[in-house]
């Protein structure tokens, strides 16, 4: 499926970085958009830490978010 980047939305937060994406759906025959962010830094290893916050919809949704500050709305 289609999924949508916010580039303005990722900003650099000393080596931190928030970054989101969004994702059109239909709940209950209404139309939504769910919007995903995580906030987080990269170690010189390239992995995730630290690991600061993640916010979604209450819901089940799955979004991935790699070490290259992108990520993958499913």
């Amino acid at each position: 499926e289609a999924y949508q980047v916010f580039p303005d939305a990722s900003r650099v937060i000393g080596s931190q970085r928030t970054v989101s994406t969004s994702k059109n759906l239909m709940i209950a025959g209404l139309p939504n958009i769910i919007i995903i962010s995580a906030n987080y830094g990269v170690t010189s290893a390239g992995k995730i830490s630290p690991h600061n916050w993640a916010a979604t919809y209450v819901g089940d949704f799955y979004c991935e978010f790699y070490a290259s500050f992108t990520e993958h709305f499913y």
